[in-house]
């Protein structure tokens, strides 16, 4: 259990959840922009947009961050 939870922890790949109304977000470099119908993250794989409606962030730690709202559409701008 020991080591399934310091690879957890130790984990910095960028990863996306997603939920019928919200978006957990690990591992993102920085939150470029911020509004209610629109979210745009830096990840270190390239740039993620969240696009909908009353987008909010609910909780925002270091690397970490919970979007709530009515999420329309995720487009993902990956380096090649």
């Amino acid at each position: 259990m020991l080591k399934k939870l310091s690879g957890y922890l130790l984990d910095k790949k960028f990863r996306l959840t997603l939920y019928s109304d919200k978006l957990h977000v690990i591992n993102y470099e920085e939150m470029l922009s911020v509004s209610d119908m629109e979210i745009s993250i830096l990840t270190s794989e390239g740039k993620v947009f969240v696009y909908g409606e009353d987008l909010a962030l609910m909780k925002l730690i270091e690397g970490e961050a919970l979007l709530s709202g009515k999420i329309k559409k995720i487009e993902v701008d990956f380096h090649d």
